[in-house]
C-alpha cells in the first residue's frame, strides 16, 4: 500500500482505508471501472466528498504484454506525472491532474486498439498521448490552479519534451521516467496481479469488486467502513 515519493501523485483521498486498483489502459474491462472513478468515486475521496477522510484510492497502471503497444500509453503517465505532478514541480499539477489524463487516455480505448496501433510508429503514437495530455492540463489550468502554463501548446511544449527525450547515440537507452513503470509492474508481479480490473483492499487482493459496477454497488461494496460495526468486547 506504499507510494515511492516520486509517485506519490497517484494517491487520491485519504483514510484509514486503502483501495488499490490495477488496470491497464487498453483493457475494456478497466476502461469501465476508471469512467466510474472518474466520475464518482475519485470526486468521493477528495476534499467535500462522501467517502473523504474515509477511502484512499491508489491507481496502479499495469500494461498486459498481450496489448503490447501499452507500453506506451503507461510510459506516458508516468512522463506526464513527472512533469506537471510530482512534488515540487513548477505547475502546481497534483494527483487530480494526473488522473484527469488517465481518464482522457482510458476514454480513448478505441483510438489505440491492436488494430488502429497497425503501421504506427511509436513518435506517431506518442504524438496522440501528447494531444491528450496537453488538452487535460489546459483544461484544468482554471479548475485546479495551474500556473505557469500560458497556452494549449505551452502545454503541449512541456509533456513532449518529458514524453520524448533525446536519445543518445549509444541506442537503447532508458526513457528516464521508464523506472516508475517499471516499479509498479514488479510490485504486479510480486503479488501475482493478474487480471485487470483487479482491487486490493488493505493489502489483501480481493475478487469482489466488478468492471461493471455503477454507484449503488460501490456504495454496498464501501458501506462497512463508512459505518463500522462495534467491536466486540
Amino acid at each position: 500500500m506504499a507510494v515511492p515519493a516520486s509517485v506519490a501523485y497517484t494517491a487520491l483521498g485519504e483514510g484509514p482505508a486503502t483501495a488499490e486498483f490495477w488496470l491497464d489502459l487498453l483493457c475494456p474491462f478497466s476502461q469501465k471501472c476508471t469512467a466510474l472513478l472518474h466520475s464518482y468515486l475519485v470526486p468521493a475521496v477528495l476534499p467535500g466528498g462522501k467517502y473523504h477522510g474515509k477511502l484512499r484510492i491508489l491507481i496502479r497502471p499495469y500494461p498486459q504484454p498481450w496489448h503490447p503497444q501499452g507500453g506506451y500509453s503507461c510510459l506516458s503517465l508516468w512522463s506526464f506525472g513527472r512533469a506537471f505532478c510530482a512534488p515540487g514541480n513548477a505547475y502546481g499539477g497534483d494527483a487530480r491532474l494526473w488522473f484527469e489524463y488517465y481518464a482522457a487516455v482510458a476514454a480513448k480505448l478505441d483510438d489505440f486498439k491492436d488494430g488502429q496501433a497497425l503501421g504506427v510508429t511509436g513518435h506517431e503514437y506518442n504524438k496522440k498521448l501528447v494531444d491528450i495530455g496537453a488538452e487535460a492540463v489546459w483544461g484544468s489550468v482554471d479548475k485546479l490552479g495551474l500556473k505557469n502554463i500560458d497556452s494549449l501548446e505551452a502545454a503541449r511544449a512541456i509533456f513532449a519534451n518529458a514524453l520524448e527525450p533525446a536519445i543518445s547515440a549509444k541506442g537503447n537507452n532508458d526513457n528516464p521516467n521508464g523506472p516508475d513503470m517499471k516499479y509498479f509492474i514488479r510490485l504486479g508481479r510480486q503479488n501475482s496481479i493478474n487480471a485487470t480490473l483487479s482491487l486490493v483492499w488493505d493489502g489483501l487482493y480481493d475478487r469482489i469488486p466488478q468492471s461493471s459496477w455503477k454507484e449503488a454497488e460501490w456504495d454496498e461494496y464501501l458501506r462497512y467502513f463508512s459505518s463500522p460495526p462495534e467491536t466486540c468486547a
